[in-house]
């Protein structure tokens, strides 16, 4: 047990609190416990008292805690609109402990001592990682608890932890009958967005990739920890049903505010605002049912197939091999997709959720198919095809730069192969590099023309989802696809009128053009002997080497901090931001200076990949210097001393102008080459992203 001698005076309490939370955007204002700090401009007030041993009935030594006494300063505090936050201090494990702020600040002067609870063993398991840990409690609180260092980032990111009063308050409640027509018992389900497990298995249950899923999750997480839902609550309010909520949600998304956060979000929230009342639908819908298969637990059964960290395949069952080698073996163009039919049919679903079409092509690719010899003394009639292990090429072929084609779309029916196509470019890059042709005509049709070039004119339509619905069930067959591609916030649907050869609108010819123009020779489409339409990309088959193998396991293991389990993706913002600048020629060798198209391709990839978050901050500065801890970068000073030993990192004005970074040579020819490129990508985003 603690000596009385480690609790810290209130002066003492203060001047701790003071030195781990100074920070240019937190800053102590006045006030003599409970204290005033300035947070993002906004007063906070804060109260800290020591933790102490509860020493209740039952002698449990683990269970510690503070206690709240009465104080005229508390009223004043519980009738403002400021943040309460209310800390414990364990001077001996040097950690704080926290409790809901909105929670904390009812509870104040209800009586002469209101205590909260700790645990000891959670205060020193927290000394112990450094790393920030939330536990849940009996009596359904949670208590924070916080190393002393990371004081500073729990104050700002508060509402990552606790949300709003609405999440509190709904914390532990039911779905029952009186929800489903109470307005405020459905709101308050509306906002209960603790738990996103179930949500994302409704997702996976109709399809939704796990890119989708995983960008849908992050934006209403961020929107509820900043408390959006709750500011407008009197929109939702309004409703007595879910079905209400889809107006609600339109008037929502029309505040101000809220539509610029969606624009610069590509119009995700739209999006996963559209599905998340859908499958609250679900849920109610299955109150007197037996229980949702959203609500099961799911078993973690043991898998007898060899997944990577994210749950995709790494190599193919040898049965399975067997089985797709017809369709290899004296094929120059093997069908892709009936393997990998053959594929999904030989797996458990589970297997297919994690797989996206070019991994189900990478595996296939990865095989060295090839025939067993026959004996001289088996009937030489019989070909019995099976698969042996070719040499590794890197021990028996010199470095082949030739460009080789490999198919990454193929299908029979063109309508269905238009759609795949620019499904692929959409997930690849919005569709960016298409749209300064873009022309929406006054009827919401969309025409994209380069003169001289192409001209297709209807290709989209920019209508709601019900109006598509209509217009597909005119008696005239469906003539848009019902899968909304979203471009600046807006739902646009592509045409399912398609032609290949005559003189429509629509034509084939002119969209090959308008792929190949915008997107390069790298891609290129062909038929194959089936008559299957191919969209085909260039790459170097160059074959995998050592070097290579060793950037990937580096690339793979960067340095980064954790704050709340995840890591922090500066390093590959930054790596992603200098492949950006590779791929346009601006960076044309190993030596990388922080210039304004550094700075603003990072922000871009940022702005893309993390968007708004409440854990890490958009800094170049911090992964430009801190990289010098990988292998394959190296820091100097512009008179070429290396900055490896200096102590402190330079401010962003001097890595600026007084500093440039070296890539390992390794690395920047790997950059250099489309297709590796296109791997690093991957790589950085599946791992840290």
């Amino acid at each position: 047990m603690k000596d009385s001698s480690r609790y810290l005076s209130t002066e003492s309490l203060k001047l701790g609190l003071m030195a781990n939370t100074s920070q240019y955007d937190v800053k102590f204002v006045n006030g003599e416990n409970p204290y005033i700090f300035r947070v993002d401009s906004q007063d906070v007030f804060v109260y800290i008292k020591n933790l102490s041993p509860a020493q209740l009935s039952n002698k449990n030594p683990d269970i510690w805690r503070i206690q709240l006494p009465v104080k005229e300063d508390f009223d004043q505090i519980k009738n403002s609109d400021s943040l309460f936050i209310l800390l414990g201090y364990d001077a001996e494990n040097d950690v704080y402990t926290s409790w809901n702020p909105y929670w904390c600040k009812q509870r104040l002067n209800v009586g002469k001592s209101v205590s909260l609870y700790s645990r000891y063993s959670l205060q020193q398991r927290v000394h112990s990682t450094g790393e920030i840990e939330i536990m849940s409690l009996n009596n359904e609180s949670d208590v924070v608890c916080i190393p002393a260092k990371s004081l500073y980032l729990y104050i700002k990111n508060i509402k990552t932890y606790f949300p709003t009063e609405s999440l509190y308050v709904a914390k532990g409640s039911r779905i029952n009958k009186r929800t489903v027509n109470d307005p405020q018992a459905l709101f308050e389900l509306f906002v209960s967005f603790d738990d996103s497990s179930k949500f994302e298995a409704y997702m996976r249950s109709i399809g939704m990739s796990e890119r989708a899923i995983k960008d849908y999750v992050r934006n209403l997480c961020t929107f509820h920890a900043y408390g959006y839902f709750d500011k407008y609550r009197d929109i939702f309010l309004q409703c007595s049903s879910i079905d209400e909520y889809e107006e609600a949600i339109k008037v929502f998304r029309s505040q101000p505010d809220i539509l610029a956060i969606d624009e610069k979000n590509h119009g995700y929230l739209r999006a996963a605002l559209r599905h998340y009342v859908n499958y609250m639908k679900v849920m109610l819908s299955a109150i007197d049912d037996e229980p949702s298969i959203y609500n099961q637990p799911q078993k973690e059964e043991k898998k007898p197939y060899k997944l990577d960290s994210f749950g995709k395949l790494v190599e193919l069952d040898p049965a399975l091999i067997e089985q797709l080698l017809p369709f290899v073996i004296g094929e120059d163009y093997p069908d892709y997709d009936e393997m990998i039919a053959i594929a999904i049919r030989h797996y458990p679903q589970e297997i297919d959720d994690n797989m996206a079409y070019s991994d189900w092509i990478s595996l296939l690719k990865g095989v060295h198919w090839k025939k067993k010899r026959v004996s001289r003394k088996s009937n030489p009639s019989i070909i019995r095809p099976s698969v042996v292990v070719e040499p590794d090429p890197v021990e028996t072929a010199e470095r082949d730069l030739a460009y080789k084609d490999r198919i990454l779309l193929s299908g029979k029916v063109l309508k269905d192969f238009v759609f795949n196509v620019l499904m692929f470019f959409y997930m690849k890059d919005q569709l960016s590099s298409i749209l300064p042709f873009f022309k929406v005509l006054p009827s919401g049709n969309v025409q994209v023309e380069k003169e001289g070039c192409f001209k297709l004119t209807g290709l989209f339509i920019m209508k709601d989802f019900g109006d598509i619905k209509q217009r597909n069930n005119t008696g005239h067959g469906a003539r848009w696809f019902e899968t909304p591609f979203i471009i600046g916030g807006k739902d646009f649907y592509l045409s399912t009128q398609w032609y290949d050869n005559g003189n429509y609108a629509l034509m084939y010819s002119d969209f090959k053009k308008m792929i190949m123009a915008c997107y390069g020779s790298y891609y290129h489409f062909d038929y194959n002997d089936d008559y299957a339409f191919q969209l085909l990309e260039k790459y170097q088959a160059s074959p995998i080497i050592d070097y290579q193998k060793t950037i990937f396991e580096e690339l793979s293991n960067l340095s980064t901090v954790k704050i709340m389990g995840k890591r922090a993706p500066h390093k590959a913002i930054l790596l992603l931001a200098i492949m950006d600048l590779v791929e346009t020629g601006e960076i044309n060798s190993t030596r990388i200076e922080l210039t304004p198209s550094l700075e603003e391709s990072f922000k871009k990839e940022w702005d893309l990949l993390v968007g708004m978050s409440l854990l890490f901050n958009c800094r170049i500065a911090t992964p430009f210097w801190h990289m010098q801890n990988e292998p394959f970068y190296s820091l100097f000073s512009n008179n070429g001393e290396s900055l490896n030993s200096v102590p402190k990192a330079y401010p962003l004005h001097r890595l600026r102008t007084d500093v440039y970074a070296v890539l390992s040579t390794g690395l920047f020819d790997l950059m250099k080459q489309p297709l590796i490129r296109g791997q690093i990508r991957e790589l950085l985003i599946n791992t840290y992203l």
